[in-house]
């Protein structure tokens, strides 16, 4: 009769440690989903502030009323880098980024205005381009790369790049 007892007290523990241990890797699977979800949020959030910062920009370039044929270039290489800007976050090319975001800074501080209105113009754009350079620097959270995600069919938050 003990031999029956302790048989199914062993029994009952090694059910418990097996059903411990499938609980256990279930938690942590969850754990992982969550956390990766976690991560791609993150991603999101850091790839729509960084558009949004670069739509300000954009809309300053816009906004600029060059007077002569020198401003008028620089707003037209100034629109073209924002553009290559918009690649980069797509395809998330961080040496393009930080490429493109150095070539207006040194655009903004070599080009010599001959108005004062652009001249404001471009320190602003220089000052905005500054925040969007540290801001790229400071997060360490890795960018989305939606161009991949598109090319496999795979789920977009479009508003960000809009």
């Amino acid at each position: 009769m003990w031999r029956i007892i302790a048989l199914a007290v062993a029994f009952s523990i090694a059910a418990a440690v097996w059903v411990g241990s499938v609980a256990r890797e279930s938690v942590l699977q969850q754990h992982i989903r969550r956390h990766s979800l976690d991560t791609d949020q993150l991603s999101s959030d850091f790839t729509q502030a960084l558009s949004m910062k670069i739509r300000h920009v954009a809309q300053i370039v816009q906004g600029l009323r060059p007077c002569t044929e020198t401003e008028r270039a620089t707003k037209n290489l100034l629109a073209a880098d924002l553009g290559k800007l918009r690649w980069c976050l797509w395809h998330n090319n961080a040496s393009k980024l930080d490429k493109t975001l150095r070539r207006i800074l040194l655009m903004c501080r070599i080009v010599v205005p001959e108005t004062p209105g652009f001249k404001e113009a471009l320190d602003r754009i220089d000052y905005r381009i500054r925040d969007v350079l540290s801001y790229v620097l400071r997060n360490s959270a890795k960018p989305v790369a939606y161009g991949r995600r598109y090319r496999k069919g795979q789920f977009l938050e479009l508003r960000v790049l809009l």
